[in-house]
């Protein structure tokens, strides 16, 4: 394994460390699971995938609003 020193700021910290507790998880371990899904799985996080069901939820919030 190799070691990668990062910087984040206080609060996206206080948030990692919170998840990794609610996970029974290091900081280490929580951060080392996030990069290694999102790097074997790069389609997870595909933009156009994203941005479609942003506008999806958008509408459906919009025929509920017109109800």
């Amino acid at each position: 394994m190799k070691l990668i020193k990062i910087e984040v700021s206080e609060e996206l910290f206080k948030k990692i460390n919170q998840n990794a507790k609610l996970k029974g998880l290091t900081d280490e371990k929580f951060i080392s699971q996030i990069l290694a899904r999102f790097v074997q799985e790069p389609h997870i996080m595909d933009k156009q995938e994203v941005a479609d069901g942003y506008k999806e939820c958008g509408a459906i919030n919009i025929e509920i609003a017109n109800l």
